[in-house]
């Protein structure tokens, strides 16, 4: 990922399943939909799905950041 999508960052990971952050905010959508079709076989990717951040997921990663600065 990091090839196709550099500074992208893994967010998470739960058995087979990997989320992504793609920060570069000049890709389009169908850049982004394009380069992964690209990559699939190479990155054995069988599905994947692309959204937005949403309110709920950047009030979470702040509330857990506030969380780990308060535990060091």
């Amino acid at each position: 990922m990091a090839s196709t999508f550099p500074g992208s960052q893994l967010k998470s990971f739960h058995s087979n399943l990997l989320q992504y952050s793609i920060s570069d905010a000049k890709l389009s959508w169908s850049q982004i939909f394009g380069r992964i079709e690209r990559a699939k076989n190479r990155l054995n990717i069988e599905d994947y799905s692309i959204g937005q951040t949403t309110l709920e997921q950047i009030f979470l990663s702040f509330a857990r950041k506030q969380r780990e600065a308060k535990d060091s």
